[in-house]
């Protein structure tokens, strides 16, 4: 059976994902570090993979995106 999420800890590959697919994470807080849960669709599957291989993203965009995923860290909308 296949996952139906994906799950990391790393906000850099949190962001990218977001800033590639517009899909917004599930944020839980369960210890020192937040999980960002992703649907295990297709696409985020290939920025994954594309993250791991080099994936070029324009800075601005994913910084955008990692600073709205800090701040919803902070007590923002999780």
């Amino acid at each position: 059976m296949r996952p139906s999420t994906i799950e990391t800890q790393n906000i850099d590959l949190a962001a990218t994902i977001q800033a590639v697919t517009g899909t917004e994470p599930t944020i839980t807080q369960g210890g020192p570090l937040a999980t960002f849960t992703f649907p295990a669709a297709q696409i985020v599957k290939d920025v994954l993979v594309g993250y791991e291989t080099g994936l070029q993203i324009e800075a601005r965009r994913l910084l955008a995106t990692r600073n709205q995923l800090f701040r919803r860290l902070r007590g923002g909308r999780a």
